[in-house]
């Protein structure tokens, strides 16, 4: 199989030490229901651990992303007419719902294709005061992962559509 795709997340996961932290994020990532990739490579060199220098920069970026990327969804909502909730219940099924349904992930803390930064600690895209304070509490045990989940042309790493299709899942 040849990877013809990566896609990128930053992943905030807890654990003793970065094995921990790796495996941790790669059970997820193997038993997640709707983002099946072929590989997972953990980029090791882009690691970062809780007490290490550049960690809540890095951690600042990473939910920033997810915020331009919500923000990118909403404009392209709104240039197709979609600019207040009452124009919502217009909307049909078909791409603007999709982009609405993606923007929705990203606020609910659905971890998806288009999700750049995922926390594990509270299975969402963005990080709590209260784990804020764990972390500054106990830096070593936290860490920012980077990591490229692969697909090849023949799969589709998300499988919201095939899982509706098969009456799996209702979202």
């Amino acid at each position: 199989m040849t990877v013809l795709q990566e896609i990128e997340h930053e992943i905030l996961v807890g654990g003793a030490d970065r094995q921990a932290c790796e495996e941790r994020a790669r059970h997820f990532l193997r038993h997640n229901l709707l983002v099946q990739y072929e590989t997972v490579r953990f980029k090791k060199e882009e690691g970062v651990a809780g007490n290490e220098a550049g960690f809540w920069e890095r951690l600042k970026a990473a939910e920033a992303k997810n915020r331009q990327v919500l923000a990118g969804l909403l404009a392209e909502l709104q240039a197709e007419g979609f600019a207040d909730i009452e124009s919502l219940q217009n909307m049909a099924q078909g791409y603007q719902s999709k982009l609405l349904h993606t923007a929705a992930h990203l606020l609910d803390g659905f971890f998806g294709i288009d999700v750049f930064f995922y926390n594990i600690e509270e299975d969402a895209c963005q990080v709590s005061e209260r784990l804020r304070a764990q972390i500054e509490a106990n830096p070593a045990g936290f860490m920012l992962l980077r990591v490229a989940g692969g697909f090849s042309a023949s799969s589709d790493p998300d499988r919201l559509a095939t899982l509706r299709a098969a009456g799996t899942m209702v979202s």
